[in-house]
Formats: structure tokens, C-alpha cells, sequence
């Protein structure tokens, strides 16, 4: 699900990798009420991950990337910032400091899904397929309602050869999204159109 976020209504996607929209990504937040330096200091930061955003939508990743890092230099603990910029470095292949992104986002907000879910997919890739199953699990807990983390789970169960887990996975996955219907092995799928 690799998303970029910004809070308020300025929500807006770089790419997206497995998404769904019942998948685990969670509303935006608004920014808190405080006195009016803060507030001004709220919308430069909103501004500054929006121009993010819009940099990597148009293919500037190494833009984009300078401006999530300034933005840090105001924010350092800024999960939509860290998220983000984990985006850009996936996206670029810098897998390794996308993780280390994604889990600084996570220190900031430890049940932050969408951070979580795109941290198993690099894991997934480089076939450290507990680490990532543990990743689903926790996002599954915290939004039963993420079908695409349960096809992904599905997809891993099969890989080790636990059949029947996938099934129920799969299973899952479609009974909250079942425009998934196409993403699961064919004969994992229920019958019918």
C-alpha cells in the first residue's frame, strides 16, 4: 500500500501496491487545536508534506525526497513525513533506508498501518517471510478490515505450505473485498462468477 499521507484533507496517493479500499489504510487526522503560532506552524507543515506529495506524483522522487527531509528538520517526529519519505525510498529501491523510514513513522505512531503494511512487503522481498507475517497479524488486530493484508497473508501461507491457513485468509480477503476475487490462486477462490 505504498501511500503517501498528509493530514487534514489533503490525503492524496504516490502508488499504491496491494490497495484496496477496505485495505489498512486509516482516515486522515486534522491537526490539533492549539494558539495561532501553532496552528500556523501545523499548515507550513501540511503545505510543505502536500508539495511532497505533489512532487512525487509527478515523478520528482528526488524532490519529493529533499522536501520530506526538510520537513523533518521542523518535525523530526512527523509519521506522515517519515511514512512518506519511506514511500519515495521504496519506490526508488533504497529498500533499506525505506525500512528504517517506516520505522521511524512507527516510532512515532506504533499502530500506524499503512507504515506497517508496506515494512512486510520489503520483508516479504527479501524473504523474511516471519518477520512480515508478524507485521499482517499486528495490522490485522488493529484493522480487521484490511482485506488486502489478508491476501497477503494468504499469499505467504501458501509459499510455507500451510494450505488451510491461506484458504481462510483468502477467505477473509474476499468476504471484505471481493473485487480481490482475481488476486487469489484460482483455486482458493469460492465458485461462482
Amino acid at each position: 500500500m505504498v501511500k503517501l499521507r498528509v493530514p487534514v484533507v489533503l490525503a492524496v496517493m504516490l502508488a499504491c501496491v496491494g490497495c484496496s479500499e477496505a485495505g489498512p489504510s486509516p482516515s486522515a487526522v486534522s491537526a490539533p487545536p492549539g494558539p495561532q503560532s501553532a496552528a500556523a506552524g501545523n499548515r507550513g507543515v501540511a503545505l510543505l508534506l502536500q508539495r511532497g506529495i505533489d512532487q512525487g506524483q509527478k515523478g520528482d522522487l528526488a524532490s519529493a525526497e529533499k522536501t520530506f527531509r526538510s520537513l523533518l528538520e521542523v518535525d523530526a517526529s512527523n509519521k506522515y513525513a517519515w511514512y512518506n519519505l519511506g514511500v519515495v525510498e521504496q519506490r526508488r529501491k533504497k529498500n533499506a533506508q525505506a525500512v528504517a523510514s517506516y520505522d521511524k513513522a512507527l516510532a512515532a505512531d506504533p499502530g500506524f498501518t499503512p507504515a506497517m503494511y508496506n515494512k512486510a512487503i520489503i520483508l516479504e522481498d527479501k524473504r523474511d517471510d516471519a518477520a512480515a507475517m508478524r507485521l499482517y497479524k499486528q495490522i490485522v488486530v488493529l484493522n480487521p478490515k484490511a482485506s488486502t493484508t489478508f491476501l497477503r497473508m494468504g499469499l505467504l501461507q501458501l509459499r510455507k505450505g500451510e494450505t488451510d491457513s491461506a484458504r481462510d485468509s483468502f477467505s477473509k480477503a474476499l468476504a471484505i473485498d471481493p473485487q480481490l476475487r482475481d488476486s487469489v490462486p484460482e483455486q482458493y477462490r469460492p465458485d461462482g462468477p
